[in-house]
């Protein structure tokens, strides 16, 4: 794993979470779905239809908790080794990018940089956070830091 995919790990749980929030929505949804039966109840089979559905609706909410407190911890891992980054304005284009989730054009607006520089700066950005993240080890971030950087 390269440093930039051992950054991006926050923005696959934010896509993550959004796909399970919208799934958990449906599910809800589906719980109060009136079926053209004019709210008479009607028992098409053995086991309580409500029931299952709901039953479906909590395990996503159980999901989708479970991926916001990872992304909680993954953000705090990410934090803990850009914010050791000593120059601040590298420190601000891997915070936009890696915690923010910004998209570049967001970002080089913000630095007040045209995006091909932003490009640079993000390369040097990375440099600093994969020196900063071997030296930290596995003490200081999770145990999978030091294991899963590789070299480019």
């Amino acid at each position: 794993m390269t440093v930039k995919e051992w950054l991006n790990r926050g923005y696959r749980l934010e896509r993550e979470i959004r796909r399970l929030s919208n799934e958990r929505v449906k599910a809800y949804e589906r719980i109060f779905e009136r079926g053209g039966n004019d709210g008479e109840r009607v028992q098409t089979s053995k086991t309580n239809r409500t029931e299952e559905l709901y039953a479906r609706y909590l395990e996503y909410d159980e999901k989708l908790n479970k991926r916001i407190d990872e992304l909680y911890r993954v953000k705090a891992e990410i934090l803990t080794a850009v914010d050791a980054v000593e120059d601040s304005l590298l420190r601000e284009i891997l915070i936009a990018r890696y915690i923010n989730f910004q998209k570049w054009e967001t970002i080089a607006d913000m630095v007040g940089y045209d995006v091909r520089h932003v490009y640079r700066l993000h390369r040097r950005a990375l440099d600093a956070a994969e020196r900063i993240i071997f030296d930290m080890g596995a003490e200081t971030l999770s145990n999978t830091v030091a294991g899963e950087i590789t070299k480019k």
